[in-house]
């Protein structure tokens, strides 16, 4: 979708941007939105306010040494123990259940969570993971791995049980606790994160959705959300297709629900200053749907 001709002086003021959101994007991934308790600002919410983060460490990590702050088991690129830095907390309710959804950042080096550097593509493996409070202790009910996996000998040998990982780029992460409905029983949890790197041309939402499956959380469910195509345009003009898509969980005779996607693509003039635009003249419209086959979601 992403066509670029010769832009002229446009072009070389997106390259000079480029640049200044490739540091923005770095500052958001070492303090992304949502709690940090290293910056002393977090609040659980009701009714697990009485809780801290050592808490949920405790809880997500076993072992986790709260004098330290650090997870003995997992090491970090400097061969010590990792510190964990809480990314974001989210209250759930999931058949009749209260449920805390949360997601620790693992670091990969200490120096990860302190003042940020100029560095755009600093990453960080995040599992996800469900707490409940049982007999006034919170108590695991599921997460995912400690650790990311990437593809091997060109081979993708992802499991689907991995952690989120993200990167420098992906400056706006949060949970979508939207009911999304993959049975009569079970809701799936969503996560959205913003993707921007001008210098590749990118720039989009992505929406995962997860399953709880024993202990253990999977992917099911991947897509762009949000697709976002710049063009070549009257200087100071900035051409834009944008593709937004809506989801539905439909039921069915079968076991579990379908996924309806409704797709809207609309041109427009983007704003220079965040690439972006609202509303613009629709162009096309279409819609997939997606069948889970008991491990994912496909069309």
């Amino acid at each position: 979708m992403y066509r670029f001709q010769n832009m002229g002086n446009g072009w070389r003021g997106l390259c000079i941007l480029a640049a200044v959101f490739s540091l923005s994007a770095f500052y958001y991934s070492q303090e992304p939105s949502g709690m940090n308790p290293s910056a002393g600002s977090f609040h659980l919410p009701q009714p697990f306010s009485q809780f801290s983060a050592g808490d949920i460490y405790a809880t997500v990590f076993p072992g986790f040494d709260r004098t330290t702050g650090r997870v003995p088991y997992i090491l970090n690129e400097q061969k010590q123990p990792s510190l964990v830095r809480l990314n974001q907390a989210r209250f759930w309710k999931s058949g009749g259940e209260n449920y805390l959804v949360v997601m620790v950042d693992i670091g990969g080096y200490d120096e990860q969570f302190g003042i940020p550097g100029s560095c755009g593509v600093c990453a960080s493996t995040s599992p996800i993971a469900v707490l409940k409070v049982q007999d006034g202790k919170l108590k695991l009910v599921a997460k995912q791995d400690d650790e990311f996996y990437s593809s091997k000998n060109g081979e993708d040998n992802s499991t689907g049980f991995e952690s989120f990982w993200y990167t420098g780029h992906d400056y706006d992460i949060s949970f979508d606790l939207a009911p999304y409905r993959l049975n009569s029983k079970e809701l799936l949890i969503g996560l959205r994160y913003q993707h921007m790197w001008i210098p590749a041309y990118s720039f989009s939402t992505t929406l995962l959705l997860y399953r709880i499956e024993g202990k253990r959380i999977r992917k099911v469910f991947e897509d762009l959300a949000i697709e976002r195509g710049w063009y070549n345009g009257p200087a100071p003009q900035l051409k834009m297709e944008k593709t937004t898509s809506t989801y539905i969980t439909r039921p069915t005779n079968e076991q579990f629900n379908k996924i309806i996607v409704n797709r809207k693509t609309r041109k427009c003039i983007a704003d220079w200053d965040t690439y972006d635009c609202d509303g613009g003249k629709l162009i096309g419209t279409k819609q997939e749907t997606w069948t889970f086959d008991g491990t994912r979601f496909g069309k």
